[in-house]
C-alpha cells in the first residue's frame, strides 16, 4: 500500500515536473502533404514524344521502302514489256584518214511482252534516231519510222543507213578504225536507238516517255576475201538494253 501510494506520488511528480519544465510530450496528427513532382511529368512526355517519333520514323522508312520497291518492279516491267533483239549487221565500208563511208543495214526484232507484266499494252513507237558508234564516236545515223505494236507482237526492224562519207573528227579513232579495217582484225561497235513511246492500257493513250536502247559491243567481222565487209559475228542474236523513263 505504501509502496503504491509511493510510485503514483512519484509519477504524479515526474509528470507535473515535465510540465513545470516545458516537456510536456503531446501527440499530433499533421496532414499529409501531396508534393507534385514536374520532373515526373516531363519524364512521362518524353517518353510518349519518342514512341511517337518511333511510329512515324517507322511509318516515313515503309513509305520509302515501299517506292523504293514498286519503282524497281516498275522499270523491271518496263525492261520486260520492251524486248529489243539485235539479229544482223550488215555494211560495206571504205575506210580513209578522218572519214568512213558505208552502206549499213541492221535487223532488229522487237517483242511486245506486256502480257507478263502487271498491266497488258499495246505500243505506239514515235519516229526516233539510230546510231552506230565506235568508241563512242557516231560513224553513221539515220532515222526510224514511228510504227505500232499489239500485245504479244514481233516486228522486225530493218535500218539502211546512207552511203554518205562521215567526218571523223576525232584522229584517234579514225586511226583506230582505219588500222582494223586495213588488218581485217574484229571490231565492236554501239548501236543505240533513241525515241518516244507510249502506252495504249484500254483507258487511252498514255504520256510520252523517253526510250533509250542500247546494243553494246557488237562484234564486227571483215569478210576475209574483201575489205568492205563487215557482220555480226556468229554469236546469234544479241540481247539490248532497255530504258524507259
Amino acid at each position: 500500500m505504501f509502496g503504491l501510494s509511493s510510485t503514483l506520488n512519484s509519477t504524479m511528480y515526474t509528470s507535473s515536473s515535465s510540465k513545470q519544465e516545458g516537456y510536456t510530450s503531446v501527440a499530433t496528427h499533421e496532414p499529409c502533404a501531396l508534393v507534385y513532382d514536374h520532373k515526373l511529368e516531363e519524364g512521362g512526355n518524353r517518353g510518349f514524344d519518342q514512341f511517337m517519333l518511333a511510329i512515324l520514323v517507322f511509318m516515313l522508312g515503309s513509305c520509302v521502302v515501299y517506292a523504293v520497291t514498286d519503282s524497281i518492279m516498275y522499270r523491271n516491267d518496263q525492261i520486260l514489256e520492251h524486248d529489243f533483239m539485235l539479229d544482223k549487221v550488215a555494211c560495206s565500208l571504205n575506210v580513209s584518214t578522218m572519214q568512213i563511208k558505208g552502206n549499213w543495214n541492221i535487223t532488229m526484232r522487237v517483242n511486245n511482252r506486256s502480257y507478263m507484266a502487271k498491266v497488258t499494252k499495246d505500243f505506239l513507237y514515235e519516229n526516233s534516231v539510230i546510231m552506230i558508234l565506235y568508241k563512242n564516236s557516231i560513224i553513221s545515223a539515220t532515222t526510224l519510222p514511228g510504227f505500232y505494236q499489239r500485245i504479244n507482237n514481233t516486228k522486225i526492224i530493218d535500218a539502211t543507213f546512207a552511203s554518205t562519207p562521215t567526218l571523223i573528227s576525232n584522229e584517234y579513232v579514225s586511226a583506230a578504225m582505219l588500222s582494223r579495217w586495213k588488218s581485217k582484225l574484229p571490231m565492236f561497235v554501239n548501236v543505240k536507238i533513241l525515241g518516244w513511246v507510249k502506252y495504249f492500257p484500254r483507258e487511252g493513250w498514255s504520256q510520252k516517255y523517253r526510250m533509250s536502247i542500247s546494243c553494246w559491243d557488237v562484234k564486227l567481222e571483215f569478210h576475209p576475201t574483201t575489205k568492205d565487209t563487215a557482220i555480226l559475228s556468229g554469236r546469234g542474236s544479241q540481247k539490248c538494253e532497255v530504258n524507259i523513263y
